[in-house]
């Protein structure tokens, strides 16, 4: 019986990618390095510190992990603060999910910046765990921000639900013992479904795979 759900982030709740991009240009131009959109895609799902190594050695740059991960922290505090817009349907989904379900929230955002996205889109409320990748050792693909979520929740793994749209957050997911269901939009239509349970366009359908798992 399923008892909890926990929820990604970007490219779940929030429409994200375009602006995410922007964002990582921005900050990667504070250090000096001019790169092109182009060259940048394709780590998605990655945790922050994973993400800036990877273009680290992409670059051949020598700008220091933590001091980059602080700068991109303070410049996507105006993106989760009031530039990236909801996914249809999530506030309806999120309401009406909490009355029966325990939700939680596991993303590769920092948590801090993952509260003030969710308190301004008016639904942190409904959510009874935010935990964010800096909460954690080890980024997606890796299980365990899943595992330390059902802990805080006192849940087991096999009673919750994960709503992912990354590959690497799919893996997380199964690999921690979880169900997956993955939202498939314009912009991950390149991962590898494989590992998901069901796949979902609009928010508003889980529920009706949730009625077959109870």
């Amino acid at each position: 019986m399923i008892k909890a759900i926990i929820f990604d982030l970007d490219g779940t709740l929030i429409d994200s990618e375009k602006l995410h991009l922007k964002a990582e240009l921005e900050t990667l131009k504070t250090f000096g390095i001019k790169a092109k959109k182009e060259k940048i895609l394709g780590y998605m799902g990655m945790g922050i510190k994973d993400y800036f190594q990877v273009l680290k050695e992409k670059f051949n740059a020598h700008y220091s992990i933590e001091k980059i991960v602080k700068a991109h922290v303070k410049t996507l505090e105006k993106y989760y603060g009031g530039l990236f817009p909801a996914v249809s349907n999530t506030k309806k989904t999120i309401r009406d999910l909490s009355k029966r379900y325990t939700l939680a929230l596991g993303t590769s955002a920092h948590t801090r910046l993952a509260k003030m996205c969710l308190k301004r889109l008016g639904i942190a409320k409904y959510f009874k765990v935010i935990t964010g990748g800096d909460k954690v050792k080890h980024a997606k693909p890796h299980p365990e921000i899943f595992l330390l979520i059902a802990k805080k929740l006192k849940i087991k793994p096999q009673e919750i639900v994960v709503i992912e749209d990354s590959t690497n957050g799919f893996k997380a997911a199964k690999s921690a013992g979880m169900q997956v269901i993955a939202r498939i939009g314009s912009h991950n239509k390149s991962e590898d479904f494989s590992l998901a349970d069901h796949k979902i366009k609009n928010l508003l359908k889980i529920k009706t795979y949730l009625k077959y798992e109870n």
